[in-house]
């Protein structure tokens, strides 16, 4: 289900509240409001199934929405309110968030320090149970929630050997990733502008990628069409033709174009020799950066003959790239170049974007 487009003030969670950012995934369409809906796309989104999320979309919502709203009304559509969420902390849990929302380091250490004794950065099935039978008090409501949040951790996350590891619980507290891990280069990519995170990218959603890393309307409009076009017959063989010009990520590989600089291979996985390549063949004038010069050295150099096609889409997605991310010098730093081939460029375009709008409408 493609999401619809999004053209508000966009919600920012505080930086250092980290019980903000675990629930502001859950708000799709960050307006700082979460719906039953969206906590029934969230859950959906991170492997959960229909019962269970809709379980939880009803579950969640009526216990959390009167608390998260003080001095507001009741109401039955049960939103929630992001930056009030720490009013909503239940008994029972680990004390990994303080009263604030804010991360507690040593509370989280604590878990693996008493329960993770077959290995050290990793809890079994038994050692999880141990740990939610030491977080009950006389609170049954709290204990349920707290049960509820491990168990689906555990059988979403869990590895072949049944173990829950502490990198994994760790990014659990901090936001929840809808990226499988999984996924190549090229699929975190182009992951991003999969907004809803159902593994498919139609054109509303390219421009809500396009939009949120600071492109302007025709850019994205433009983008939207000319992408979904281009690649969605490729990454869906063996379907038919569709009219809403959906892109499957994980058949991204099949859309690879012409003309590139090689850095993914054909399964799109990342070729770390080819990506130093650029800069040791076109960086000429700082070792770690790329002029506008240089840019177009390497345009030129990757040019296939007689690939019209392959040189536009190359030179597009280079030129998009120069103008949003080049430094006040006109360079494009090198660090920039890798974050953008794994997609995580996109993330921080975005935070830098929403929260100048944050702040502007403040």
């Amino acid at each position: 289900m493609a999401s619809s487009i999004f053209t508000g003030v966009k919600f920012v969670p505080e930086e250092d509240n980290f019980l903000q950012r675990h629930v502001a995934f859950f708000d799709r369409n960050k307006d700082g409001i979460v719906y039953p809906s969206e906590t029934f796309q969230g859950f959906r989104a991170i492997g959960c199934g229909y019962l269970l999320s809709a379980v939880a979309s009803v579950f969640i919502n009526i216990g959390l929405s009167s608390k998260t709203r003080p001095g507001k009304g009741f109401s039955l559509l049960f939103p929630i309110e992001v930056k009030n969420i720490h009013l909503a902390k239940h008994g029972s849990d680990s004390g990994v968030y303080d009263k604030d929302g804010r991360f507690v380091a040593s509370k989280f250490e604590e878990i693996f320090a008493k329960h993770a004794h077959t290995h050290r950065d990793a809890l079994t099935n038994e050692e999880l149970k141990q740990l939610l039978k030491a977080n009950k008090p006389n609170d049954r409501k709290g204990w349920i929630a707290g049960y509820t949040e491990w168990k689906i951790l555990h059988y979403l996350c869990k590895d072949k050997n049944g173990l829950l590891h502490k990198d994994t619980v760790r990014a659990a507290y901090d936001e929840v990733k809808a990226v499988p891990e999984n996924y190549n280069f090229l699929q975190r990519h182009v992951a991003f502008f999969d907004r809803n995170k159902d593994g498919i990218v139609y054109p509303s959603e390219t421009f809500q990628g396009f939009r949120a890393i600071g492109c302007g309307y025709l850019l994205s409009t433009f983008a939207a069409v000319f992408i979904n076009i281009s690649l969605s017959s490729k990454t869906r063989p063996g379907k038919g033709f569709s009219f809403s010009f959906p892109i499957e990520v994980k058949n991204i590989n099949l859309g690879i174009h012409s003309s590139d600089s090689g850095v993914y291979d054909k399964d799109g996985r990342f070729v770390a020799s080819k990506f130093e390549e650029i800069f040791a063949k076109h960086a000429h004038t700082h070792r770690d950066a790329l002029t506008n010069k240089e840019l177009k050295e390497l345009l030129k150099a990757n040019r296939e003959p007689n690939d019209c096609r392959g040189g536009i889409l190359a030179f597009g997605e280079w030129k998009v790239l120069y103008n949003l991310c080049k430094d006040k010098n006109g360079l494009l730093q090198k660090e920039t170049v890798r974050a953008v081939y794994d997609g995580s460029l996109f993330e921080q375009l975005e935070k830098q974007r929403s929260s100048k709008t944050h702040k502007n409408h403040s």
